[in-house]
């Protein structure tokens, strides 16, 4: 049983299902029972008994229709009334008094005990007879055991994320490394390599299960979505942190924090493991860039060429136009390819008074104002795919102008909150 807790921790290390106060969804997990109930969104915590909290944003669930109070209710968004016995077993995961209870207590859902009824609220009946296919959006905590689950399964993640998790699995027959797609608890794990193949993990042949951070430079808390919570026996815990790895061999597991580092602990030791959102995750993708173009704020520059006209700039108001980019902290992100055009870039702060956006024909700056009054910028390494950085602090909002001296084009900028 503790081989499928760290194992299931493991699966549901990206998970996060979208309610409107919480960062974007990354991946979905599916929990599919063996009674054929699906529960999608991610687990909220484990213990080391096999029971799971799963919290759910959509479910698609069979209910047998001598339990519908209200049968001939089967159009549109409805409601759906249930009365069952305390004998029912097979679909507790719809009725277990302790989940409905807490859920009316808390008021985090719209799923209600109403004179010993179970009502359903604002779901679509997909299937009709003896046993009704019910879609339900509504969110939802349910308690299950892991013996009722036949399989989690899980969305890829984003091909363009850049900080995320390898999944590493040793066994008898070698290490995979990718992505773990499913579950079978107690059977068998499937794991997307990143050779592409697709490769089911007997639980008996696993030998360690760790991640792998996909950039290495970057803190490891940085690169997950959800952290892992340790509670023990002893009433210690260690919270802020991931499990790294677990060692199915000798029973132990590596948790990771930022404030400790790496530890070791030992499974056995392990009561409850419970998962918190991670405000230092923030999802980063690769950006498809135009190698000709520079990006600011990962938006696209238009440069205009113009005339050095005795101390001043002349540019064809005809054609140039001001570009808002937005920054909430007055910073800017310059990116490009490598490429020797932007070389010779200087930004500086517009000398005169720009209204409503309506340029003048001639901007008052020198050949010597260009490098003289240029505004500084740390420059990063380039990365693997040649792309250069460049980051500005800029000492306020206004207008700005972007020279390049080396083709005598310009690039007229207004940075706004």
């Amino acid at each position: 049983m503790k081989k499928n807790l760290i194992s299931l921790i493991f699966l549901c290390g990206f998970a996060f299902f979208g309610e409107a106060t919480e960062p974007e969804l990354m991946v979905r997990e599916t929990i599919v029972l063996k009674n054929g109930n699906t529960y999608s969104g991610r687990i909220g915590s484990q213990s080391t008994d096999g029971q799971i909290v799963f919290l759910s944003d959509t479910s698609t669930v069979y209910i047998p229709t001598r339990y519908i109070v209200n049968p001939d209710d089967t159009e549109g968004t409805v409601d759906i009334y249930l009365s069952y016995p305390d004998s029912l077993t097979c679909y507790k995961d719809l009725f277990d008094r302790s989940v409905v209870n807490e859920i009316v207590t808390t008021d985090t859902v719209d799923t209600h005990r109403l004179n010993n009824l179970l009502v359903l609220k604002g779901v679509q009946i997909l299937e009709l007879g003896e046993k009704r296919k019910v879609l339900d959006p509504n969110y939802k905590e349910i308690v299950l055991n892991l013996s009722d689950i036949e399989a989690i399964n899980r969305t890829p993640v984003n091909p363009k994320l850049k900080n995320w998790m390898f999944d590493d699995m040793v066994t008898d027959q070698g290490v995979y490394t990718g992505q773990i797609r499913s579950i079978e608890p107690g059977k068998f794990t499937k794991i997307a390599t990143n050779d592409d193949k697709l490769v089911n993990v007997s639980n008996r042949s696993l030998k360690i299960q760790r991640r792998t951070p996909y950039n290495g430079l970057r803190p490891i808390i940085e690169q997950v979505q959800i952290l892992d919570n340790v509670y023990f026996i002893d009433g210690k815990s260690a919270t802020g942190g991931i499990i790294v790895e677990q060692n199915f061999e000798n029973g132990s597991f590596v948790y990771a924090d930022n404030a400790n580092g790496r530890q070791v602990y030992r499974l056995k030791d392990v009561d409850r493991i419970v998962k918190s959102v991670n405000a230092s995750f923030k999802p980063e993708y690769t950006f498809d860039f135009d190698p000709d173009s520079l990006y600011i704020n990962r938006q696209p520059i238009l440069f205009y060429l113009y005339k050095d006209k005795k101390d001043k700039l002349e540019i064809d108001t005809q054609y140039a136009k001001v570009q808002v980019i937005k920054s909430e902290d007055r910073k800017l992100n310059f990116e490009n390819k490598d490429n020797p055009n932007f070389a010779t870039l200087n930004l500086l702060r517009c000398p005169i008074t720009i209204l409503d956006n309506k340029l003048p024909t001639k901007i008052p700056i020198s050949k010597a104002d260009i490098f003289d009054r240029m505004i500084p910028y740390q420059t990063l390494p380039p990365t693997e795919d040649g792309t250069l950085t460049r980051l500005y602090s800029l000492p306020e909002y206004g207008y700005y102008i972007l020279i390049n001296p080396f083709n005598s084009t310009i690039a007229l900028l207004k940075i706004e909150k």
